[in-house]
């Protein structure tokens, strides 16, 4: 990781933009970049989510909610297609795939976060860490 993650804002077409978290680029993140592989980032922010939420669960239980949306392996990929994308995924044994809505939001405080990518490298977090000041409770086991 480099930079400070703790940046001052800037307006870029009337919205307010804050640096909130740092993946590093492709380059370095190999082998890792691959589908469905954890890395680590830090994060200076908390993230929080409510309404519809697009989320996979792992064979262990854990929950991860997308953060972001990536058009680098499909251009035409929008929102609108987000709940319909479970069966285009290639998701590894015991993995799934849901639309879930939020009632409440729920927030995610952690200086690391667990983050994963999928076939389309939309970008989820893992919603437990034990480590985290706010996040999902851990999975029963």
């Amino acid at each position: 990781m480099t930079g400070d993650l703790d940046t001052a804002a800037i307006t870029v077409g009337g919205l307010s933009l804050r640096m909130t978290a740092q993946l590093k680029n492709q380059a370095q993140l190999e082998p890792t970049s691959i589908p469905y592989e954890t890395t680590s980032v830090e994060r200076s922010k908390h993230f929080t989510w409510k309404g519809e939420t697009y989320q996979l669960t792992d064979p262990h239980g854990f929950t991860w909610i997308m953060q972001s949306l990536s058009q680098f392996v499909d251009p035409d990929l929008t929102v609108a297609d987000l709940p319909t994308l479970g069966p285009r995924l290639k998701l590894p044994a015991g993995w799934s795939y849901a639309v879930v809505i939020l009632e409440a939001e729920f927030v995610f405080a952690g200086v690391i976060a667990d983050v994963i990518i999928d076939d389309f490298e939309n970008a989820y977090t893992k919603m437990y860490r034990p480590d985290c000041e706010e996040c999902a409770p851990k999975p029963a086991s």
